[in-house]
């Protein structure tokens, strides 16, 4: 384990903004869901974790992996 955290893409509290944020930080604002999801990509590629896009419900609407599954063994989960 790398220690960093999934990156996640949620609304902001007001609904105007769409955040990007690590164990609990907010790392940056964005004016649309489409800039903090570029921007979370690539904090979740250099920490090699998990980028998780949430609609504005709240929901998750698509994960997308960065960590290091090719270097798993064959079988290992």
């Amino acid at each position: 384990m790398n220690g960093h955290q999934d990156v996640h893409v949620c609304p902001g509290v007001d609904g105007s903004r769409w955040m990007v944020a690590q164990a609990g930080r907010v790392l940056s604002a964005h004016r649309s869901q489409a800039a903090a999801a570029k921007a979370g990509r690539a904090v979740a590629k250099r920490d090699h974790v998990e980028l998780v896009i949430h609609g504005r419900s709240g929901k998750i609407r698509a994960k997308d992996s960065h960590g290091r599954e090719s270097a798993r063994v064959d079988g290992e989960r």
